[in-house]
């Protein structure tokens, strides 16, 4: 039989314990933010293009197309991959060229931001071919990243690649020199329209998209959006909040 001081004691020891605060898991492990997301996998597939003005003159044969598109800031080397013999390196109005089987690029996206393709590139004339960015993730989402929005950072991007590619910019400098903008070669490359398209998730543009024309209807390109949503029981995965 317990006696009646340990009885006190004891009664006097369960309340104290219960009496200690216990600490927020949630307060203690997130900081405010940072939230849990899940990534979406999406696969963009080119398929084909079709010239409609190839930017060479009557007498002046076929058009040079050197023609790259970027998925989510990587770059997809359009010109490169087309087929069948020199491809888009020797179109005319009308020709439609293919994309060799695998011309595609996976990229994983959080919810909280769009797929975003679009295309630089020239007629190649007189400067050569450019030696476009790998990558233009850092002014697309990164730290050169100035905003306000995701298109306005596309089209700062596209500005100034295709204004390079006039010139056939390569790292060690153009291949047709310039001063700023204040004397040009007269047979500089012919700058391409361009094509840009921001798909929101979580379907970011699913399907087939075979209708998506150039801004000035140099050509109208074909790819397909393949959207695989997290599976229900994926890990979270940690980011920056938006």
């Amino acid at each position: 039989m317990l006696r009646p001081r340990t009885v006190l004691l004891l009664a006097l020891l369960a309340a104290a314990s219960l009496a200690q605060p216990v600490p927020a898991a949630s307060a203690q492990t997130r900081s405010p933010d940072v939230v849990l997301t899940s990534n979406y996998k999406v696969r963009v597939t080119f398929d084909s293009l079709t010239v409609h003005d190839p930017r060479e003159g009557v007498f002046s044969g076929d058009g040079e197309y050197d023609l790259v598109a970027y998925v989510q800031g990587t770059k997809v080397g359009l010109t490169d991959a087309s087929i069948p013999g020199a491809g888009l390196w020797d179109v005319s109005e009308g020709e439609t060229v293919q994309f060799r089987p695998g011309t595609e690029l996976t990229v994983e996206i959080p919810p909280t931001m769009p797929l975003v393709i679009f295309t630089v590139g020239s007629e190649v004339d007189g400067c050569g071919r450019t030696d476009f960015y790998k990558s233009t993730w850092k002014w697309l989402f990164g730290t050169a990243a100035h905003g306000p929005t995701v298109l306005d950072n596309v089209k700062r991007i596209q500005d100034e690649l295709n204004f390079h590619s006039q010139f056939g910019w390569h790292e060690s400098g153009p291949q047709c020199e310039h001063d700023d903008g204040m004397s040009y070669p007269l047979n500089k490359n012919d700058i391409l329209g361009v094509v840009t398209r921001i798909y929101d998730g979580p379907s970011y543009g699913a399907g087939v998209h075979s209708n998506v024309k150039s801004s000035t209807g140099d050509f109208t390109l074909r790819y397909t959006i393949t959207v695989t949503p997290p599976p229900v029981n994926a890990p979270p995965v940690f980011h920056t909040a938006r």
